[in-house]
């Protein structure tokens, strides 16, 4: 891959790459590390790719994959995250987003990451399920359990903040 066609995809893809890892991980800090190491994977591949559309999925799918094996590694499990020691950056936001945000990240890893290529990234449910090693139908009953939680919980939010 030549030089500038390296720069138009980090400056295409870095913020879809990193929102993935951040969905997957949890963790922004680790979330910038796994954008590195994908993006330095991509000056690595001989591989050609066809489209646009191919470059992003190996893209997805290699922070995927980084993201499993972060979240597997002795380290990740042995030693104490960025998070638990820094102290949080304060963002003022309308609080309903803050509302929403929090109910996201109530949400299993995998949740996560299956409403960000969805509803974000527009991937339909067979990409999804490629990216994220499950079927289709998979994809498809976990985001109808994903949007079943979300609106119960926002119709409960609504009931108690009345």
């Amino acid at each position: 891959m030549e030089e500038k066609e390296y720069e138009s995809a980090v400056l295409a893809y870095l913020d879809d790459i990193y929102r993935l890892a951040c969905s997957i991980t949890g963790n922004e800090a680790d979330a910038a590390d796994i954008s590195q190491v994908v993006f330095i994977r991509l000056t690595k591949t001989e591989k050609e790719f066809e489209t646009s559309r191919h470059l992003k999925n190996w893209l997805l799918k290699c922070t995927a994959n980084e993201s499993r094996s972060l979240l597997r590694s002795f380290w990740r499990k042995n030693v104490f995250s960025q998070e638990d020691w820094m102290e949080p950056e304060v963002k003022p936001q309308d609080p309903i987003l803050l509302y929403l945000r929090d109910l996201i990240q109530g949400l299993s890893k995998t949740d996560r990451a299956i409403l960000l290529l969805y509803y974000w990234q527009d991937y339909d449910q067979k990409e999804i399920g490629s990216l994220l090693n499950m079927s289709p139908g998979a994809v498809s009953m976990r985001l109808l359990r994903i949007r079943k939680k979300l609106k119960t919980k926002l119709t409960e939010g609504k009931t108690n903040h009345e």
